[in-house]
């Protein structure tokens, strides 16, 4: 427990990915943390938990040895696709391309309105089912600008359900999702 505080407590640890105008060009003296795009299997598990759905598991009823055997679950179908040939994830280097962005966006992970309605229950504010939806996915509360944009969305939008499903799939298909700050 020390060691893990002491870490979590260095100014190492807790460095910012913007950079200041005196270390923006900095890339070996760690004055602030590089952007690292998140492995296929970290962005699958942070879409699961987001969404609020079970990750699925084909395995059931099969036998054992066939659950060793990668691509017998959603989660690896999803890792294997997202690798997009590559041996494993690199940290450090985009690999992801247009089929990757194309599936993201088409999935069933999107924005429906039906995991939508964890966020946004009948009755809810549209400016408190925002917030939710930002602090889920982001763990930030969205901006004013961010937030009275989206309520006027919402507003206007002749079925709330399917609008707080698009504020939902455009959170989880940002930049800022599948990047580690």
């Amino acid at each position: 427990k020390h060691l893990i505080k002491s870490i979590c407590l260095s100014d190492a640890y807790q460095r910012s990915s913007k950079p200041t105008a005196g270390n923006a060009d900095d890339t070996r003296l760690f004055s602030h943390m590089t952007l690292k795009v998140m492995s296929p299997e970290m962005l699958y598990d942070s879409l699961t938990q987001v969404v609020v759905a079970p990750a699925v598991d084909a395995r059931k009823g099969k036998k054992p040895e066939d659950a060793k055997k990668p691509g017998n679950n959603a989660r690896d179908a999803f890792v294997t696709f997202f690798l997009a040939g590559a041996e494993e994830a690199s940290s450090t280097t985009f690999e992801a391309g247009i089929p990757q962005a194309l599936r993201l966006m088409n999935s069933r992970f999107g924005g429906s309105a039906a995991a939508a309605r964890a966020y946004a229950p009948t009755g809810t504010r549209p400016a408190d089912a925002i917030e939710k939806i930002y602090l889920a996915a982001l763990s930030r509360r969205p901006t004013a600008d961010e937030l009275d944009r989206l309520t006027k969305y919402v507003g206007k939008s002749s079925n709330a359900s399917d609008a707080y499903g698009d504020v939902l799939w455009a959170v989880l298909n940002s930049s800022e999702f599948s990047m580690i700050r």
